[in-house]
């Protein structure tokens, strides 16, 4: 009889460790399904991150792009701003070339400048027909 409960108690032990098993089995299992989503969470976040720099680094090249066009339509400005200021010099030559008054004159009198504003604005430009920030050279 003492065999018998030994061997009962045995079995009782047996069983307890078998369900201390499992339960280390259930647990390493949730664990596992635990890290695979912790797993899924930080792909995730890698991708999201990924996705953001791609949206961050298009918005700079759309921006530099923008910056290109601001640029170029400033040139554009600028350089529509000294044609008109040119044809304005070319048409006082000729208003100041054809007068009777300043034809072949080397000398103009602070009068005349007043009566023709644009010699007067002549008269500030470089003397070989450069206009000031561009190329030298006549018009």
């Amino acid at each position: 009889m003492r065999d018998y409960a030994e061997c009962m108690r045995h079995f009782a032990a047996c069983v307890t460790s078998l369900r201390a098993s499992l339960r280390c089995v259930r647990h390493f299992t949730a664990c596992v399904t635990f890290l695979r989503a912790s797993l899924r969470c930080v792909r995730h976040f890698t991708a999201c991150v990924t996705s953001l720099h791609r949206h961050f680094a298009a918005c700079v090249t759309s921006l530099r792009a923008l910056l290109r066009c601001v640029r170029h339509f400033a040139a554009c400005v600028t350089s529509l701003h000294a044609s008109h200021f040119c044809v304005r010099r070319r048409e006082a030559r000729k208003s100041c070339l054809t007068h009777p008054k300043l034809a072949g004159s080397a000398q103009v009198s602070a009068a005349d400048a007043h009566n023709f504003p644009m010699f007067a604005e002549m008269l500030a430009l470089p003397s070989d027909g450069s206009t000031p920030g561009h190329v030298a050279g006549p018009i």
